[in-house]
């Protein structure tokens, strides 16, 4: 699919080299990249934007991510591995992905759709994410498409992984709070500081009214795990009190 380069200020090399894509090539980086309204746009046949790939790239995320919780959740039932994997793959994630790797420099869009923030909607960068992972497929196969998956995500599936283990301290918390009390601790975010690319979290866990620790972390998952492991080293401070 030809690109007029008068209206690029990079070349796909730049994004082949941010991403580590060697092996992929221009048209197809381009079709990836290219959302409907700039094939409307340019003149160009429903099928060279970048909804095809979508489509594939989808399918590779959910099998690539659904293979890689279950090799390290072994014990984790199906309905965990199921929630984790719909966390990894939704739109929200995708988009905060897209917004870490800045695909919306590079993301075509018509000129309507860019004057009105397009290279910043939720949808389209996720559409670009996954057209991405369908791109890198047909380049490389499943075991590139999966290596690629894991290595921007690696992130995001840390973090769930954490969430998603029978011993984590948000786990732990809960079990113990419905062990004593029958009800469930709240998770309340203090302060975000810096940039939105590199942002710090500060969240408290809270149980009727009392704080019962807090942690920072650089997303609210991993804040809210280092406020719950918080909480349980400082036990001995409410659990009596709870107890009686």
């Amino acid at each position: 699919m030809e690109t007029p380069e008068q209206e690029l200020t990079y070349s796909w090399d730049d994004l082949r080299s941010r991403l580590g894509l060697k092996a992929v090539g221009d048209e197809l980086l381009a079709q990836a990249m290219s959302h409907p309204s700039w094939c409307d746009e340019q003149g160009l046949q429903p099928h060279q934007s970048n909804q095809r790939l979508e489509f594939l790239g989808d399918a590779v995320l959910g099998l690539a991510v659904a293979n890689h919780l279950f090799g390290v959740l072994a014990e984790s039932p199906e309905g965990v591995l199921t929630r984790l994997k719909s966390e990894a793959v939704k739109r929200e994630t995708l988009a905060r992905l897209a917004r870490r790797l800045e695909l919306g420099d590079f993301v075509l869009l018509g000129p309507q759709e860019r004057a009105s923030g397009g290279a910043r909607k939720p949808s389209i960068m996720a559409d670009c994410v996954e057209a991405l992972i369908g791109a890198v497929y047909l380049a490389q196969g499943m075991a590139g498409a999966t290596k690629f998956v894991l290595r921007i995500l690696s992130e995001d599936l840390a973090e769930l992984a954490e969430d998603g283990s029978p011993l984590d301290p948000k786990s732990e918390i809960q079990q113990l709070l419905q062990a004593v009390a029958q009800q469930l601790p709240e998770y309340v975010t203090a302060s975000q500081q810096g940039p939105p690319h590199a942002r710090t979290f500060t969240v408290e866990v809270r149980f009727m009214g009392k704080t019962l620790g807090a942690g920072s972390g650089t997303s609210k998952q991993r804040a809210q795990q280092a406020a719950a492991r918080d909480a349980l080293e400082r036990r001995q401070e409410w659990l009596p009190e709870l107890e009686a």
